[in-house]
């Protein structure tokens, strides 16, 4: 299979890469599950935007073999194809409004789509009926949101509506939770009056087979109702947008680079363009292989941003370059140098969160890191560059288990930057 920081086909090492765990990923759809209140499958896993920067195939096929997943949710009718196109055969919801030009595709493979108003309705029982298909939907209600969906008052209309035209099966009635890590005042009366039309609708003889409204940090922080299920988005990644929660949750991506170079440099010295940061003692300094082109943001230059190296954290000195960061690593007990052995592997736990740089480059960002196996190769120390996704929490410990390699990938950030990507499984 390759050895895992190695590219398979040259052999040579990876200077810059992602590596995501699954098993953590499952894991955390579990924890959506249990702040279900239903014991059946409840968890709506989110795998749009290419499963939030983590691969969407990868995640979702390891998703699949989790039992409390019972669908899957994208943001447009060609992401849902692509789950089809990676095996994916649970239902599909596509969360987005359709495009006219769209609404065929999503009629033909049976996804679950949005429907808004009267309008969608009609189209999509007109494609239904000329292609002898059922065409499955989701109504929308508006409670706050304010993007998509019926308003409150016109759902009955639009509910029964729906219900009576050929080909179309009423799946669901969903909603969403605009502030639920921010107004707790506003959310629980959202909340409220959502179960209250969802009552209208069953006492006016609508029947609706499921319903939901919470988000990660809805299912996170209030209660779930029964016969509700929950789109698990950010906390299926490893970061809870309700900070008390996050100790529940497993890290599931790391991002790293190699130390490529270590060079002791002078007081007075500057670092990288414009010398934006000069030396005020003499500086023991990492090159590290990674820079803007990797993804790593430039605008980060000159606001304290830290990797972690050997388990401890090095500032970022002066300006992001193109593929080259440095880094200070002159409080280092043990010194980064060129070795022959394994991978520099950081054991045990961490207090890492990449000051900003995960969540303000996109890069999703909480890890689980490996064993260099393969003896003999000449590797270079590791620079981590982010462990955490989003900085909603305090920095919290993290415990990082082994993991092995399971296959490779790509993955597309929404910087059209391509990072490596390898994919783990405890």
């Amino acid at each position: 299979m390759g050895e895992l920081s190695h590219e398979p086909r040259l052999g040579v090492p990876y200077r810059c890469w992602a590596e995501v765990d699954l098993s953590a990923i499952r894991h955390n759809a579990r924890v959506a599950q249990s702040m279900c209140a239903d014991t059946s499958p409840s968890v709506l896993a989110i795998v749009k935007a290419d499963a939030y920067g983590h691969g969407a195939a990868a995640v979702s096929r390891a998703l699949q073999q989790a039992s409390c997943v019972f669908a899957f949710g994208v943001a447009n009718v060609r992401e849902a194809i692509e789950l089809r196109e990676a095996g994916i055969d649970r239902p599909v919801y596509v969360l987005g409004a359709a495009l006219p030009a769209e609404r065929e595709l999503l009629v033909a493979h049976g996804f679950i789509a949005a429907v808004s108003n009267q309008e969608e309705a009609d189209h999509f029982s007109k494609l239904a009926v000329e292609r002898n298909k059922l065409a499955k939907v989701q109504i929308v209600v508006d409670t706050g949101m304010g993007r998509m969906g019926v308003l409150p008052d016109q759902l009955l209309a639009l509910a029964q509506s729906a219900a009576a035209l050929p080909g179309i099966e009423i799946d669901s009635v969903s909603s969403h939770l605009p502030s639920a890590d921010e107004d707790s005042a506003f959310t629980e009366l959202q909340i409220e009056g959502y179960r209250r039309i969802l009552s209208q609708l069953n006492s006016a003889g609508v029947k609706i087979p499921r319903s939901h409204i919470a988000n990660s940090a809805g299912t996170m922080d209030y209660p779930v109702a029964n016969g509700e299920c929950v789109r698990a988005g950010l906390m299926l990644y490893g970061s809870a947008p309700i900070p008390s929660f996050q100790w529940c949750l497993k890290p599931a991506l790391a991002w790293k680079a190699r130390v490529g170079l270590v060079r002791d440099l002078p007081v007075g010295h500057g670092i990288n363009y414009g010398r934006t940061y000069i030396t005020t003692r003499p500086t023991v300094a990492a090159t590290i292989t990674a820079g803007y082109a990797d993804g790593y943001p430039r605008h980060l230059s000159g606001q304290g941003t830290d990797v972690l190296i050997h388990g401890q954290r090095c500032p970022v000195l002066g300006r992001i370059t193109m593929d080259q960061i440095v880094a200070d690593v002159t409080d280092l007990v043990q010194r980064p140098v060129p070795v022959r052995s394994r991978l520099v592997r950081a054991t045990g736990r961490h207090d890492f969160d990449g000051c900003r740089a995960g969540r303000e480059s996109g890069h999703h960002s909480v890890g689980n890191l490996h064993r260099n196996q393969q003896a003999g190769r000449p590797d270079y120390p590791l620079a981590i560059l982010a462990i955490r996704e989003f900085n909603f929490a305090e920095i919290r410990q993290v415990d990082l288990p082994p993991a092995k390699l399971v296959c490779f990938d790509y993955i597309n950030y929404h910087n059209n930057h391509r990072l490596k990507v390898i994919y783990l499984l405890l």
